[in-house]
């Protein structure tokens, strides 16, 4: 698990990087764009583990 989520963040760093260095003019969407995704990752993770405590609580009752 460790090993992939570190590949992944390698061709992430490697994209940005190649991004930055040819498409200099576009980093600023790009920043709104990685600042996008950041926030429906979060919300996605907050919905599922509240959808999770949930459950779980249901279940002790």
């Amino acid at each position: 698990m460790v090993i992939r989520l570190l590949t992944f963040f390698l061709i992430g760093l490697v994209l940005f990087t190649l991004f930055s260095l040819f498409l200099a003019d576009f980093l600023g969407y790009l920043w709104v764009a990685l600042a996008a995704v950041l926030v429906i990752g979060i919300a996605y993770l907050t919905f599922h583990y509240i959808k999770k405590i949930m459950i779980l609580m249901k279940r002790e009752q």
